[in-house]
């Protein structure tokens, strides 16, 4: 008989043969299979389609038989006939004239049992018996008796249904009409986020999800944005291929490096590394990862079998996965914890004090805080980094230093020593807050004033023990590079300065630190970035995080938006659905449910093509397609590197792929 391969997605690849092109590999399973079946499909997830006298079965990529050919080739006289593809996790299979479904573990998991069936859409399917349709959910329960003439697949939560006078209504996703029969039957009807277009005695219209009628015409300006901001001189395959989408999760660049994610054969969650030069520094097999941290080493905080380790950022290990924690912090060396005692290691892993201790800071100087048992309490003291005790004085707690200072606790209220350990203040403060060791910790600062409290009030001292600006505040932060501080007045957040002058007013309900010359606050419930001057901008999507370079307004008009310089220049038309914050000089954008970038001017530099745009540092983009996330830079070119031929066709297998809007609409 002579053997043939089945392509799928010809409409993206074109039919060919793995036989007929050298430019990509065949998976050992797909060459074994051609040698051994008449027919073979293209793998769907984890798995071979193969037939043999017109029954179809799965082979794993490695060759082995996972089941054997029993299902049948689809009736000719269906509607929706099974391919044998993979969508939203099911495969619709034919056996003896019935439909059914297995997983991705090749398990029917819904016994072949009905007249017809289509896939699977926002965990329901729709399925025909005894000539009516109704639903069922991913465990084969039936959410929605079968008692409908025809249905449509769930979108937004609504599937619309169709009765014997063949007028169509509206169910929610527990089988309730929720819009009655009313609208004609056409071929495709769906709702989009609110909205659905239906029929109506030749004429149609918009609704929403209430059955009102909606005005959706696009105004002039609107249609020729849309065309605009969508437009793209790639074809459909070429950007796929640009930017192919491969990751299940994509956090933030920090220093050259993004923590990545994939989801294995089991859809458990595997993590790697990936750089901000498109190298995939660490496959995706870690249960966990967390990082990059800076100490004596760049490293990441891997985990693997529930014991954590640690990496260097080109991938090798130098910490084994053997310990209950590993700990982020730390300039000299890497606290650890076995067995409920913290240690220390160095960069190369090697153990320089053992974990013998209940409690201990990171090391931040030449020595640090450690705590033991003694008799029935337990005693801080500082060691250096062999370990010996350096200091003969015992505290009830010792925290990090910071800045040449570290807290010390005695009979209960807290003093400070400088690095030689050598008090510099009184023991009189008490720090009115719950945890005082993350609140030290986020006092990190390069200024020589030191936020403290007394008698339920905040003010500051010097190194030298001097009180110079007296405890008047009910809270108080660390003074940052901007020489601002936020102190709290009257239940409201404002700025002083080093002379404790009130530079800014206690207004705002809250607010953060400065941070490259902003603060963000939030004022009558509006949040808004302020800079040193107390000028506020609103932007009700700024985050603490948020790398503001640009000062942009957002502008709405007639529920789109655009944004205008502070001059109340306006650099684009009210055009756009949604405008996440500035960052890094760039703004994603949705237009018509699809996702790009603009610049600071109002340029597009990303066509809105994509499912979902996330800034994510160092100047990159996260971007989705299809559930799927890839990597691309202001410029909309991909950053993974190297042979993109098999993730462009990974990608493209991806069910329900969408492409640009249509230029008509």
């Amino acid at each position: 008989m002579k053997r043939k391969l089945i392509l799928c997605f010809s409409c993206f690849l074109g039919l060919s043969s793995y036989a007929q092109s050298d430019q990509v590999d065949m998976p050992l399973g797909m060459r074994i299979a051609t040698l051994r079946y008449a027919e073979v499909g293209m793998p769907q997830g984890n798995f071979l389609p193969v037939w043999q006298s017109d029954k179809c079965g799965f082979l794993s990529l490695e060759g082995e038989v996972i089941l054997p050919p029993t299902y049948d080739k689809d009736k000719s006289n269906v509607k929706y006939p099974a391919d044998y593809q993979f969508r939203n996790g099911f495969m619709k299979v034919l056996k003896n004239g019935k439909y059914g479904f297995i997983n991705s573990e090749a398990k029917e998991v819904i016994s072949c049992k009905y007249d017809d069936a289509r896939d699977f859409s926002e965990g329901r399917a729709a399925v025909k018996i005894d000539g009516l349709w109704g639903f069922i959910d991913e465990q084969g329960k039936v959410v929605v008796e079968a008692g409908y003439k025809e249905v449509y697949s769930y979108s937004s939560g609504m599937a619309a249904v169709v009765n014997e006078q063949d007028s169509v209504g509206f169910i929610d996703q527990f089988g309730l009409l929720t819009i009655p029969f009313y609208y004609d039957k056409v071929e495709n009807i769906a709702f989009v986020d609110t909205l659905c277009s239906v029929r109506k005695l030749g004429t149609e219209f918009t609704i929403n999800k209430v059955g009102e009628k909606v005005d959706v015409t696009l105004p002039k300006k609107r249609e020729a944005a849309v065309r605009q901001y969508s437009s793209s001189k790639l074809n459909v395959t070429e950007m796929y291929e640009q930017a192919p989408v491969i990751f299940d999760e994509l956090k933030p660049f920090q220093n050259g490096f993004a923590v990545v994610m994939q989801k294995n054969q089991a859809g458990g969650k595997m993590y790697g590394i990936l750089s901000s030069k498109g190298e995939m520094i660490v496959p995706c097999e870690y249960d966990q990862i967390e990082g990059p941290y800076s100490s004596v080493v760049q490293y990441f905080i891997v985990e693997r079998n529930g014991a954590l380790g640690a990496i260097r950022t080109d991938g090798s290990s130098f910490l084994p996965c053997e310990y209950e924690k590993v700990f982020p912090n730390g300039t000299q060396l890497i606290m650890v914890q076995k067995n409920g005692l913290k240690g220390f290691v160095d960069k190369k892993g090697a153990v320089v004090v053992p974990c013998q201790y209940e409690n201990a800071a990171e090391f931040n100087a030449s020595v640090t805080g450690v705590a033991v048992q003694k008799k029935d309490k337990t005693v801080w003291n500082f060691i250096n980094q062999k370990g010996e005790v350096v200091a003969t004085p015992e505290y009830e707690e010792i925290l990090p230093f910071c800045n040449g200072v570290c807290p010390v606790k005695k009979k209960g209220k807290w003093g400070f020593v400088d690095e030689q350990m050598k008090p510099f203040s009184s023991f009189k403060y008490d720090y009115s807050f719950s945890d005082v060791r993350e609140k030290w910790s986020y006092q990190w600062s390069k200024s020589d004033l030191i936020p403290v409290s007394k008698e339920g009030k905040f003010g500051y001292i010097n190194k030298m023990g001097k009180e110079v600006i007296p405890c008047q505040f009910e809270d108080a932060l660390a003074f940052t590079n901007s020489g601002l501080a936020r102190v709290q007045k009257g239940g409201k957040y404002g700025f002083i300065n080093e002379k404790g002058v009130v530079v800014i007013p206690c207004q705002y309900e809250k607010a953060t630190s400065f941070r490259k010359d902003f603060a963000v606050v939030t004022k009558s419930g509006v949040k808004y970035t302020l800079d040193k001057n107390g000028v506020e901008r609103r932007n009700e999507n700024v985050t603490e995080e948020t790398e503001v370079l640009c000062q942009i307004q957002v502008v709405e008009k007639n529920g789109l938006y655009g944004i205008k310089s502070d001059d109340g220049k306006m650099l684009t038309a009210c055009v756009f659905d949604q405008i996440e914050t500035f960052e890094a000089g760039y703004a994603p954008v949705k237009i018509v449910n699809r996702w790009g970038v603009i610049d600071c001017t109002g340029k597009i530099v990303v066509p809105c093509l994509y499912d979902d745009v996330k800034y994510n540092g160092e100047g990159l983009f996260s971007v989705k397609v299809a559930g799927k996330r890839g990597v691309i830079n202001a410029k909309g070119q991909s950053l993974l590197k190297g042979d993109t031929k098999m993730v462009k066709w990974m990608s493209l297998k991806e069910k329900n792929i969408s492409v640009a809007p249509s230029q008509e609409k």
